[in-house]
């Protein structure tokens, strides 16, 4: 083993380690537990956009002061008693299922908005999804307008308003309509990309450790690999997830009628997602849930327990790193502190430049939605309304159920919340409405 004999080195090593492993622990975000705890939803990018892989590299290695966001992911499993033993425990708000604090209201044609229950949209897919997408390229009203221009008191915000239209993909097309794109959804079997994506993730501790291993002959370079070691463990042990559910599975929710939500709260844009029942209602609730009830060897408790052991794995990767290198020659301390200080800066990056939703199937669906070509404008433009974009249907297809849903995503740009508001309840009544009118009960 290498020997660092003067005393005046460790001392400074230590001091700095410590410093930067202060420093770094208080900005290391606690989502990248739920992308480690749920690989095939994080690393479930599109493979002909290279960017996605560039994100991932650039923004998620793992070696670094992490060890505060593990305790706090622990602490959630303690909260929601996952240790106590088979399926029990609430895996809803730990890193196995994240809970992302939205909420959402059942529209009806009858109903008056001020009375309407609160419920909660749990994990939610489809509000991730809009969050991350791109705001719709208008020119504000007044900007075409000189005489609107005179009277801009109204234009406070603008935020984005998009209207997210699910079904059930029809078994064949009529020619000349085929959707714009295809995302695989991440439920079902091992793929390639996830294998590669953790891979990647962990490229420049990998290359620390290569250069650790040829350059100084040292057995220090072991450390480099640990990470990427829990990772694959993770990764191969994942738990499994609650897939899609055709109608006849759902029960009382396996109802093709027209069922519309209106997402609770504005700060990213005002959001309607509606389509029948069955679809519409399980992306509000347990697709993608733990499932539990698979006993054996491998069965569910013994992935959920080897998933856990990994985050208290990365408890330790970062001060067993620290105390262990205070053992290792100058040149290596150095190497090992110049890793640190790229980490920390990844992880300030990670939190700042939206690095939650990078490489997602969230993302993957945000971007085809908003690059899927423009196939219609609102021609009903009134009082300086700007269009509504309908674009061409996207497919997302889940493996494991074997069904694929159809999403249609419409857009604009409101000058205000209260014109965000406003224009909502047109959106909703013209919806409800029209749904009436076509004398079909089921969508």
């Amino acid at each position: 083993m290498d020997q660092n004999t003067d005393p005046v080195n460790v001392a400074i090593f230590t001091a700095l380690g410590t410093i930067v492993g202060y420093l770094g622990t208080e900005v290391a975000s606690y989502s990248i537990f739920e992308r480690l705890l749920w690989p095939t939803r994080h690393y479930n990018y599109d493979v002909s956009h290279p960017a996605s892989l560039l994100w991932i590299a650039g923004l998620m290695p793992m070696g670094g002061p992490i060890h505060k966001a593990a305790i706090e992911a622990l602490d959630k499993f303690v909260a929601g008693s996952l240790w106590h033993g088979y399926c029990r425990g609430k895996m809803l708000d730990s890193a196995f299922y994240k809970n992302r604090g939205r909420h959402y209201f059942v529209r009806t044609i009858e109903d008056q908005r001020k009375g309407l229950e609160q419920k909660d949209g749990r994990n939610g897919l489809w509000i991730s999804v809009l969050e991350l997408m791109e705001w719709p390229r208008q020119i504000p009203t007044w900007k075409n307008d000189p005489a609107a221009a005179i009277d801009m008191k109204g234009i406070i915000s603008q935020l984005p308003f998009f209207e997210l239209k699910l079904s059930r993909a029809p078994q064949q097309r009529p020619g000349g309509q085929e959707p714009a794109a295809n995302v695989t959804g991440d439920m079902g079997p091992m793929r390639l990309r996830y294998i590669f994506g953790v891979l990647i993730s962990e490229v420049t501790t990998i290359i620390f450790g290569i250069a650790t291993a040829v350059v100084w002959k040292s057995p220090f370079a072991v450390w480099y690999f640990v990470p990427i070691l829990l990772k694959f463990i993770a990764l191969f042990f994942r738990v499994r997830r609650q897939p899609m559910k055709l109608p006849e599975e759902m029960g009382d929710h396996g109802d093709g009628e027209l069922t519309l939500y209106e997402v609770d709260g504005h700060y990213r844009g005002f959001f309607l997602i509606h389509g029948p029942k069955y679809l519409v209602y399980q992306f509000f609730h347990h697709y993608g849930h733990p499932l539990r009830d698979n006993l054996g060897l491998f069965g569910d408790r013994v992935k959920e327990i080897v998933s856990m052991l990994t985050v208290v794995g990365f408890v330790f990767v970062y001060p067993v790193g620290l105390i262990a290198f205070i053992f290792a020659s100058s040149d290596i301390q150095w190497v090992w502190l110049g890793y640190q200080l790229m980490t920390m800066i990844s992880m300030h990056c990670y939190r700042f430049f939206g690095g939650e939703g990078r490489g997602s199937t969230e993302e993957w669906l945000a971007r085809e939605l908003g690059d899927s070509p423009e196939i219609s404008r609102d021609s009903e433009v009134k009082d300086g309304d700007q269009e509504m974009i309908t674009r061409k249907p996207v497919l997302f297809r889940d493996d494991e159920s074997g069904l694929t849903i159809e999403a249609q995503l419409q857009s604009r740009m409101v000058e205000s919340v209260r014109d965000g508001r406003k224009y909502r309840e047109k959106r909703v009544e013209r919806i409800l409405e029209d749904h009436a009118k076509s004398g079909n009960p089921r969508v």
